[in-house]
C-alpha cells in the first residue's frame, strides 16, 4: 500500500497472496474495510473499468492511502474493535458505521 499509494483488491492480491490462503480475497477485503473505517484508506469515487466481456460488473474499486502510518502495517484487533498502530504503539478507533460496501469489491 505504501509503494502503490493507489490500488485495487486484485493488485494487492497479486502482490501479497501466495495462493495457499483459504480466503485471501475475503480476508484482505475485510482488512481494507477496517482501514477505510479508520481513515487510513480512502475509497476513490472513480472505478477502473471491468475486463471486457464481464456482464453486470461496475468495475474495480480503487483505494488510496490517506494516512501513511509508517513501516509496520496496522493490525486489526477484533476484541478492541480498533486498529493497532505498531509504529506509534497506539490504538486507532474505527468508526462504528454499518458496512454498506458491496460484498465483492473488485
Amino acid at each position: 500500500m505504501r509503494e502503490k499509494r493507489r490500488f485495487t483488491l486484485h493488485v494487492l492480491l497479486d502482490t501479497l497472496a501466495t495462493g495457499d490462503e483459504a480466503d485471501a480475497s475475503g480476508n484482505l477485503l475485510k482488512y481494507i474495510h477496517q482501514l477505510e473505517k479508520a481513515g487510513v484508506l480512502q475509497r476513490s469515487k472513480h472505478r477502473l473499468p471491468a475486463q471486457p466481456g464481464v456482464v453486470g460488473s461496475t468495475g474495480y474499486t480503487v483505494w488510496r492511502l490517506e494516512k501513511d502510518l509508517g513501516r509496520s502495517a496496522p493490525v486489526w484487533r477484533k476484541r478492541d474493535r480498533a486498529l493497532y498502530d505498531p509504529n506509534a504503539s497506539k490504538l486507532i478507533a474505527v468508526e462504528s458505521v454499518t458496512d454498506t460496501h458491496e460484498a465483492h469489491d473488485e
